[in-house]
């Protein structure tokens, strides 16, 4: 004990000092800026995060092999597939599967419907039953979900990305780091001494 007292008068004798940020440091550069960075008071309780946002979390990123894999596959043949290549086959990789498949049904039984009746009313003139508005229906239905399904396989993951960084951060929260560096104090160009510089980061 009385030696590190006597170390302490020595450094104190000699111009050494602590201090908890650097006054007139003209050789320390400047703390990196934190500001973007999430904040202690913005940390939350994994049990505070809604069923969607634990959903996220559980999942974790989606690579960039799947990301391109199931853009890929989403776009040329659908019904979910680029959905669940990604891995997020529920609950919109289940809608184009099943309304992929059954607007290419009703789309097939109305055109079959009519090319079937347009052959047997060869050489007749009566009139026609053909079911046009079910084809019409299917081919609407068809194409409104190809198109929201390559949308969809593309857009999506950068932000579910996105999103589960954010709540990653958000509940593990940042860590605190300290960092002890050397100082000169000087006034007017002329030295006063040296210290230790004590730099706390959130």
């Amino acid at each position: 004990m009385k030696n590190l007292i006597a170390v302490v008068l020595v450094m104190l004798s000699s111009g050494m000092s602590f201090a908890a940020t650097p006054a007139n440091n003209a050789s320390a550069p400047p703390p990196p800026d934190n500001s973007s960075a999430p904040s202690s008071s913005n940390k939350i309780r994994y049990t505070d995060l809604t069923p969607d946002e634990r959903e996220i979390l559980n999942n974790g990123e989606i690579s960039t092999g799947s990301y391109i894999a199931g853009g890929i596959l989403g776009t040329i043949l659908g019904l979910g597939i680029g959905n669940a290549v990604q891995g997020r086959y529920m609950p919109n990789g289940l809608i184009f599967t099943l309304g992929e498949v059954g607007g290419a049904m009703m789309w097939a039984a109305g055109v079959g419907d009519c090319l079937a009746d347009s052959i047997n009313s060869i050489g007749t003139r009566s009139k026609t039953n053909c079911n046009e508005g079910l084809a019409v229906a299917g081919a609407v239905i068809l194409t409104g979900l190809r198109i929201w399904e390559i949308v969809d396989v593309w857009a999506m993951p950068p932000t579910i990305n996105s999103r589960y960084h954010n709540l990653k951060a958000r509940v593990d929260g940042t860590r605190t780091s300290f960092n002890v560096a050397p100082t000169i104090h000087s006034t007017d160009g002329a030295m006063d001494g040296a210290g230790l510089a004590l730099t706390l980061r959130f």
